[in-house]
């Protein structure tokens, strides 16, 4: 057995020290690697590879191995400045370089004879990247923070941008005509005709769902995030926990200047079409009302070392509820279909039709029901009972339905060293639901509502232990 268990320690050992078995693609970092080479061709050993985020400040140095190949993995997504240093050779410096959540990059770098005093500089938009990612497998897209801010995204969920994606439609349909029979919703798309609930996501490289599909945190302010990244299929091993499809979403985080935004959105009755259920019911135009608002804040706290981000999202929504009960065949006490009775027969044999539906509420079983059929059979039409006619009038009409959320997040990165980064966030979201849409029956005066007071908090300490191994 100890023999087991030792050569056991030296297999895991010998992995975790194979340069050659990184993960293809991080949760919510990006992967640059290349090699370097003279004008010749010819390899160039032990020279300085230095990654700086424009944004930050904050650089990652490595040198090249024997074979004039680097890699520096665990990058935040953004823009980046390459430098590469070697003896007898003239400075490169490539700027404009993208990197975006769960790429794998390679930038090959060819330096040509001179002093190091001379530079060389590549102005890139990225045409200097490889277009096909030959060390992954998966098919991925990435929304990048151009599109999180420009494309039209109505009801702010963070996640709207991924139906502009092949292959993605809406799998919250039939959940909403039936909405909660588990008591958890899902992501609310399919990708490739997948279920809704066979999607993992991610934020920040912790998961964010029930297990269900369901997002954790449900309502991430839009102005907090910066990137997502959708894994549609073939993705690596190291992703897990889902057949479907993974979307890693990173937030965003404060840079070397001061930076903010606000913002207010507001629509009504007036600037929206007719409700359909006005017309069908004969009510008036209803009152419907969404305001949105909120801002960002970020910069740094430490120059080059300390950074700071926080994002504030309110929603105020008015939803019109139409609730027709008067003129129902139940508060009428005439014959309804489907409640288990064969009214035709008992009307034909001289039985009255509201005797019938109250027999048909007795024979249904359901305790509510049958409740409900000896309490109107004194009077049988349930307009005929006072007390029944008192509820049954105050819940008749129109009604608002109120939801307001509240939505904050604030992230700090610190950057102890070129081995060490930080990553703190934490969310709070405070929820008051009355619509249909959050699975409340109905908003009337006896309606139900669901409350959410979420705590969230995720950490992430990223160390380079050397060049072949990162933990």
């Amino acid at each position: 057995m100890k023999s087991r268990s030792f050569i056991f320690s030296v297999l895991v050992f010998a992995v975790l020290m194979t340069s050659t078995l990184f993960s293809q693609v991080d949760y919510s970092t990006a992967t640059l690697r290349g090699i370097v080479t003279d004008q010749a061709g010819a390899v160039i050993a032990g020279a300085t590879i230095t990654a700086t985020n424009t944004s930050t400040g904050i650089s990652k140095v490595v040198k090249t191995s024997s074979e004039g190949a680097y890699r520096l993995s665990a990058l935040p997504p953004g823009a980046y400045q390459v430098t590469t240093v070697a003896g007898g050779f003239s400075k490169e410096v490539f700027k404009g370089l993208e990197l975006t959540v769960g790429q794998s990059a390679t930038y090959d770098v060819h330096l040509k004879v001179g002093v190091a005093s001379e530079v060389v500089e590549v102005d890139g938009d990225n045409t200097n990247l490889p277009l096909i990612q030959t060390d992954q497998s998966q098919q991925a897209n990435t929304i990048n923070s151009l599109q999180v801010q420009e494309l039209p995204n109505l009801n702010r969920n963070f996640t709207n941008d991924v139906y502009t994606l092949p292959g993605v439609s809406n799998s919250d349909s039939t959940r909403a005509q039936n909405p909660g029979f588990t008591g958890y919703l899902t992501t609310g798309f399919s990708i490739g005709g997948s279920n809704g609930r066979n999607n993992l996501s991610t934020i920040d490289g912790g998961e964010n769902e029930y297990g269900t599909g369901q997002y954790r945190v449900t309502n991430l302010p839009v102005d907090a995030i910066q990137e997502y990244q959708v894994n549609r299929n073939a993705f690596a091993a190291e992703f897990g926990f889902t057949n479907g499809s993974a979307i890693n979403i990173v937030t965003k985080s404060g840079g070397q200047k001061w930076h903010g935004d606000a913002f207010g959105y507001f629509r009504d009755q007036h600037t929206e079409a007719t409700n359909f259920f006005n017309g069908l019911e004969g009510f008036p135009k209803a009152f419907s009302q969404n305001v949105y608002m909120g801002g960002s804040l970020g910069g740094p706290i430490v120059k080059d070392k300390v950074f700071f981000f926080t994002a504030y999202e309110f929603q105020r929504l008015d939803t019109p509820f139409f609730n027709s009960i008067l003129n129902s065949s139940e508060a009428q006490g005439i014959s309804a279909p489907g409640l288990g009775a064969n009214c035709g027969a008992q009307i034909a044999s001289g039985l009255p039709d509201q005797l019938c539906y109250v027999n048909a509420l007795k024979a249904s079983g359901n305790p509510f029901l049958v409740g409900f059929a000896n309490g109107i059979t004194p009077g049988l039409t349930p307009l005929n009972n006072p007390a029944l006619a008192k509820i049954l009038n105050r819940d008749n009409g129109v009604f608002n339905a109120p939801d307001r959320l509240h939505n904050v997040i604030m992230r700090f990165d610190y950057q102890k060293s070129e081995r060490d980064s930080f990553t703190l966030r934490a969310g709070y979201v405070h929820n008051n639901f009355h619509s249909a849409i959050a699975g409340i029956t109905n908003s009337t005066p006896d309606g139900s509502g669901l409350f959410v007071r979420d705590f969230s908090i995720l950490g992430t300490w990223t160390r380079t232990i050397s060049s072949n191994l990162l933990n």
